[in-house]
């Protein structure tokens, strides 16, 4: 298959999405009452912490959809075959879920909710980028 150019539209669903899972779930760690809570100013934790839930399993969602739609579409459009199409796909959802979770980890743990979000946005982009190089190198094993 011919190379294809950089999807930045891609890199970029992927950052905001990681980033915005990260974010929300750094609202329901402080919602929750104890050592790291936060005022909440009259709403109460309990349904800070149920839209903080919300947010970040809403972008896990559209990030994963995105991710799986790019698959697809570069199938249809003869970019990829159907094993490479499957390996890139597979291979780009788990290395952005698990760059996001480790450089959101890593960051957060000295820049604060801030960092964890920008860290897991950044994290999910080069996951992404590094788990759909090593899913198209095992899909050429299948061709």
């Amino acid at each position: 298959m011919p190379e294809t150019p950089y999807d930045w539209a891609s890199a970029a669903v992927t950052a905001a999405t990681g980033g915005g899972e990260a974010g929300a779930t750094k609202i329901v760690e402080h919602a929750t009452p104890g050592r790291h809570g936060i005022p909440l100013g009259g709403a109460s934790a309990p349904s800070v912490a149920a839209a903080g839930k919300f947010l970040a399993r809403a972008n896990f969602v559209t990030g994963a959809a995105a991710t799986v739609y790019g698959g697809v579409n570069d199938y249809q459009n003869g970019k990829t075959s159907g094993s490479q199409a499957i390996t890139q796909t597979v291979g780009s959802l788990g290395g952005g879920i698990a760059g996001g979770a480790l450089a959101g980890a890593a960051v957060g743990s000295f820049a604060g909710p801030v960092g964890t979000a920008v860290g897991a946005g950044i994290g999910a982009v080069i996951g992404s980028e590094v788990g759909k190089s090593l899913g198209k190198m095992v899909g050429g094993w299948f061709e």
